[in-house]
């Protein structure tokens, strides 16, 4: 009896930790594309000095969308996995109410280029507050504005 019952505890864990990979390493039927979610939070990169940030290779932006202080990218780039990026800001805003910025990715580590890959990342936007209750973001390369409510917090 208490052979089967491990059995079973042994079974279980087995199929969970093969139904999390399975959800972090989602792909094509091709196997070009990997979907990898970052989780660490970044904070937003404001330099002043930024006058232009260099392309990245394929890039396109499928999903931004922001949650209190939070705003969560999703994009695809040729690259490999292991390439990483910043969200810059030169720390002008435009003159509107609500007021506007445009913030942009940038690619901080290229590791090569083995396919089109896709990945997510969130970044603390809560530095880019600027006079009011809002801010509209503008994503480079995304074609919609981000609306930033600012937080009670």
């Amino acid at each position: 009896m208490i052979r089967a019952i491990i059995l079973v505890l042994v079974l279980s864990v087995t199929t969970q930790m093969q139904t999390c990979k399975k959800k972090t390493k989602a792909g094509d039927t091709t196997g070009n594309t990997k979907a990898e979610i970052v989780n660490p939070v970044k904070k937003v990169v404001i330099d002043n000095s930024i006058v232009s940030v260099p392309p990245i290779d394929e890039l396109k932006i499928s999903k931004a969308e922001i949650s209190q202080n939070i705003l969560t990218v999703t994009f695809s780039y040729l690259g490999t996995a292991d390439d990483d990026f910043d969200l810059i800001f030169n720390g002008m805003y435009n003159k509107s109410m609500p007021m506007q910025a445009t913030v942009r990715l940038k690619q901080v580590k290229k590791s090569g280029k083995e396919g089109i890959q896709t990945k997510t990342m969130v970044f603390d936007v809560a530095p880019m507050k600027a006079n009011g209750t809002e801010l509209h973001i503008k994503l480079a390369g995304y074609p919609d504005k981000i609306i930033y409510k600012y937080s009670e917090k």
